[in-house]
């Protein structure tokens, strides 16, 4: 099995200052760890650099100051951070770093947990992964081709529901 060779991605701070490139936390890892710079409430325009708390059930869009050139064919995905998301209930709403956007990766936290967080400028707060992007041409037809699974959902081949006689959980 041969190794898989490191990809070059060029990068550019979007904010002012010298601020780290993302990177892999350890070697082996397939996230780039992604860090607030600053950030704001949903549907406002004023961007904040300070540190800030991220109350249970409350959303924030956080500035990367980091904008990415993604070679054709690949594509971003932006997903939590294992530590704030089992720790804390933070993360952001998955996302989608398209080869051809050129902007500022600012991805959307979102603590469901039930206790307060505070951020700091610098933490990092999401990870993007880049991979293999398929795309598409789509082409109407009047039937699909069958198959064993057919038009059955979620939980189609495990999922068994149960409920309680006394109301509590599942079996």
């Amino acid at each position: 099995m041969s190794a898989v060779l490191p990809q070059t991605i060029r990068c550019k701070r979007t904010l002012p200052g010298d601020y780290p490139l993302p990177k892999h936390a350890k070697q082996g890892d397939a996230g780039l760890d992604l860090a607030m710079r600053r950030w704001r409430f949903p549907l406002s325009d004023v961007w904040l650099e300070t540190s800030t708390t991220l109350a249970p059930g409350r959303r924030i869009v956080i500035d990367c100051g980091i904008a990415f050139e993604l070679q054709p064919g690949t594509v971003g995905l932006v997903f939590p951070r294992s530590g704030l998301a089992q720790h804390w209930g933070v993360r952001p709403i998955t996302g989608v770093v398209d080869s051809g956007f050129r902007g500022s990766v600012c991805p959307t936290l979102h603590n469901l947990g039930s206790t307060p967080i505070v951020l700091e400028v610098g933490q990092r707060i999401a990870q993007l992964v880049v991979v293999p992007c398929v795309c598409c041409e789509l082409v109407a037809v009047d039937d699909l081709s069958t198959t064993e699974r057919g038009e059955t959902g979620f939980g189609s081949s495990d999922l068994r529901l149960v409920p309680s006689e006394a109301g509590g959980s599942a079996a």
